[in-house]
């Protein structure tokens, strides 16, 4: 019998002391829906516990965490992104919290997986932890992920240990979604690994998650940073825009999509990763399904846009492009 996370996280809540609310919800069916096979039938271990980061201040520091082991690199890098990394559960980054970072993009690289499933990674990382290994939670959760070795993660120190937990998370991503995870949106891939009683969570440490993995996907085992594009999408396109989904443009640059929720409004710009502060080709197109496109196109230093445009109940087909390189997503972010 399938059991709602609703249903489940009600029964948690009356049965349970948790961390932070109810423990996360196990279901008995497989993210393809009633025909697809259950999780126990395919191995895949239980839900994750509930999440430590959001929790009160008090129980957070009545909590140990193991350290990720910063680097010079590390607090280097936390300086330069720590004021643009802002998110329901980072307001900010210190050396340990972009260690942990660190070796959850280079587990990822490990595995041969893309820089989207490092996304996918950080955001859940950031949703349960803040980033943060810590050393218990939730029932026998542990580690940045929060994984329950009574659920099938691994032992405890596999669980606290940021290469193994991460390599596990991905393993039972793929599992899961098979290559549709490279499609599907970020935030409800995390929630079919971690089957959270709160599955919103992880979709909203999507712009904070790609400002962190911009800083460390180029080389994340140390060195000297390569330089960065100082621009950032939400203060290109301005107050209230948030990013809701990017692409990159093969290594010149990458695509931003951005939405303001309080006048309904998108915007895309793309900012450039190379050839910083030298004019060069670049553009950012919006299109608004059944309108004329508007772009954004010359010879710029940094970042092409903002291209705003209103689209209540439509779908939109964004990109743009970076000297000869371009993308352009097919229509969606409908409605």
């Amino acid at each position: 019998m399938t059991i709602s996370t609703r249903t489940k996280a009600a029964a948690l809540i009356a049965g349970a002391v948790c961390v932070a609310g109810p423990a996360t919800a196990s279901l008995a069916n497989g993210v393809g829906g009633d025909d697809s096979p259950s999780y126990s039938e395919r191995r895949i271990p239980g839900p994750a516990g509930a999440p430590v980061a959001g929790s009160s201040m008090r129980t957070m520091a009545a909590l140990a965490t193991k350290p990720c082991g910063a680097t010079a690199h590390d607090r280097s890098v936390a300086r330069r992104i720590s004021s643009r990394v802002n998110s329901p559960n980072l307001n900010g980054v210190n050396g340990d919290q972009v260690a942990c970072a660190r070796l959850i993009v280079k587990a990822t690289k490990s595995k041969g997986l893309g820089s989207r499933a490092a996304q996918i990674a950080l955001m859940t990382a950031q949703t349960e932890t803040g980033l943060r290994n810590y050393t218990g939670g939730d029932s026998d959760s542990h580690g940045l992920f929060q994984q329950r070795p009574s659920q099938g993660w691994g032992t405890v120190a596999q669980t606290m240990n940021p290469d193994h937990a991460t390599k596990k998370f991905l393993s039972v991503m793929v599992e899961i979604y098979g290559s549709s995870w490279k499609s599907k949106p970020m935030g409800q891939v995390a929630q079919g690994v971690q089957r959270s009683a709160y599955p919103d969570r992880y979709a909203k440490e999507q712009g904070a998650a790609r400002v962190i993995l911009d800083a460390l996907w180029g080389g994340s085992g140390g060195g000297t940073p390569a330089p960065s594009n100082p621009y950032e999408p939400g203060k290109i396109c301005g107050t209230g825009y948030k990013v809701i989904d990017s692409h990159a443009i093969g290594k010149a640059g990458r695509a931003y999509l951005l939405y303001n929720a309080s006048n309904g409004r998108n915007c895309v710009t793309t900012l450039k990763s190379g050839a910083l502060g030298k004019k060069s080709p670049v553009s950012a197109f919006l299109e608004v399904k059944g309108q004329r496109r508007t772009t954004d196109a010359g010879s710029f230093a940094y970042y092409a846009g903002p291209v705003r445009k209103a689209a209540p109940g439509q779908c939109v087909k964004w990109g743009g492009s970076v000297g000869s390189t371009k993308w352009a997503s097919a229509f969606g972010h409908c409605g």
